[in-house]
């Protein structure tokens, strides 16, 4: 039967071949097209199916991935509101520190001023006594 089904299919314009033929050989032949045909037939199907399974495969990365881009998305707004309110707030207290902060240097500056007064006076006061304790020594 192996060395019927290496033969060449036979079609009707090969009617020759069809005379000299016995039904016995019609019949193997007929039964090995049948086998090859079956062969082939389960070879694509197995051939769909291991594509279908990647298609499968491949649906479930496409879902898993708009899952996690929904995720991430929901994650963005939720910082971007969060961003917003926190530029809100750092708004109002930059508006709320500014005269605090002129103020206090407006202080500071008052502060070096009476420091500096201050310094001024204990070297007069320094200078006034060292002279006296000078002059009360030549005396």
């Amino acid at each position: 039967m192996d060395a019927q089904l290496h033969q060449p299919l036979v079609i009707p314009q090969n009617e020759g071949m069809l005379t000299q033929r016995s039904d016995i050989e019609a019949l193997y032949e007929s039964l090995a097209l049948c086998s090859r045909t079956t062969s082939s037939v389960q070879n694509i199907a197995l051939r769909l199916k291991a594509r279908t399974a990647e298609v499968r495969a491949r649906i479930d990365e496409v879902e898993s991935l708009r899952q996690l881009l929904k995720e991430n998305r929901m994650k963005n707004r939720i910082l971007s509101r969060e961003n917003r309110e926190l530029r809100r707030m750092l708004d109002s207290y930059a508006k709320e520190m500014d005269p605090k902060i002129t103020e206090l240097e407006k202080y500071n500056d008052k502060i070096k001023e009476v420091q500096q007064e201050i310094l001024d006076r204990l070297q007069k006061v320094s200078v006034t006594a060292a002279s006296t304790s000078q002059h009360n020594l030549t005396l």
